[in-house]
């Protein structure tokens, strides 16, 4: 069954309609990796290398869906980002956004990458180094509402490492965690991205201070319900967003328009934006001449 889910999504996903047949092929060929080579691989990646671990289910991703696995989210950073731009990523992980922000932002802008898994956090320098990229910075730690340490639980996936829920037995380590206030206050933020297994609300609620002055203007976000291993609703959490200014959204790739979505469990979606209403005519604007 796993196998014919991948095969009826290789051939519905839209970065793949005019090469499915290419992508089925590419699909084997890494799972056959996967099973008898233990050894990354090296793939060209939005006009870089990405350096891809066997046993990573963002590599596959990246491998399966020709580079653009988040087809509309990736879409709209490649309408919305501009050379000398910031992008902050929570949750790199091996630096699927990462890579696709500094290919738009080019040598002038700066990545600012959170990944507190060191394993990781260790794949995704390889990255950067391989590629020389000065601009992109790696902070080894998470974020969250208040500055400390957590316990980190390690998932069979590194994809899936997250802040330890109450009650959890599973392997896990201490970790630092910050608030993106105390670290990028004074930087004007272009965009976002929240990908953290559930605790983006309390990311969000780190960087308060900047986003009540907007800054970035725009959020991507993941709320697919794992927030509620930590106590937070989807609706809350986009209440709370809604309180500093912002309005949640997902972007028709087609028509390069941002819909309004407050019930993204309808769409359905399990990322949405998040855009500032006092940039959201800029945010549009960048959009239309893109």
């Amino acid at each position: 069954m796993p196998g014919i889910r991948l095969l009826f999504d290789l051939w519905t996903h839209p970065a793949n309609n005019t090469h499915r047949l290419r992508s089925i092929f590419r699909a084997i060929a890494w799972q056959i990796r996967k099973r008898f080579s233990k050894q990354p691989k090296l793939i060209p990646y939005h006009g870089m290398q990405l350096h891809c671990p066997v046993d990573n289910h963002s590599a596959s991703r990246a491998i399966y869906f020709s580079n653009l696995p988040d087809y509309w989210e990736m879409l709209f950073m490649q309408d919305y980002l501009r050379a000398g731009d910031c992008f902050v990523d929570a949750g790199a992980n091996i630096g699927l956004y990462t890579l696709l922000a500094r290919s738009q932002l080019g040598e002038s802008g700066q990545v600012h990458c959170f990944e507190p898994n060191p394993v990781t956090a260790e794949q995704l320098q390889k990255t950067i180094t391989h590629n020389e990229l000065r601009n992109v910075k790696i902070h080894l730690c998470g974020l969250s509402d208040q500055s400390g340490s957590l316990e980190f639980e390690l998932g069979d996936d590194t994809c899936t490492s997250h802040i330890q829920p109450k009650d959890s037995s599973h392997k896990s380590i201490w970790i630092d965690v910050v608030r993106l206030d105390e670290i990028l206050q004074d930087t004007p933020v272009t965009m976002a991205k929240f990908d953290i297994e559930g605790f983006e609300p309390f990311a969000v609620r780190g960087a308060s201070a900047m986003l009540h002055q907007s800054n970035p203007p725009v959020l991507l976000i993941e709320v697919g319900g794992l927030a509620n291993n930590y106590g937070v609703s989807t609706d809350k959490f986009i209440a709370e967003l809604a309180s500093m200014g912002y309005t949640t959204a997902i972007y028709d790739c087609e028509q390069r328009k941002l819909v309004n979505v407050d019930q993204p469990w309808r769409v359905p979606t399990e990322n949405v934006l998040a855009i500032a209403d006092s940039k959201r005519l800029m945010v549009e604007q960048r959009l239309a001449r893109s």
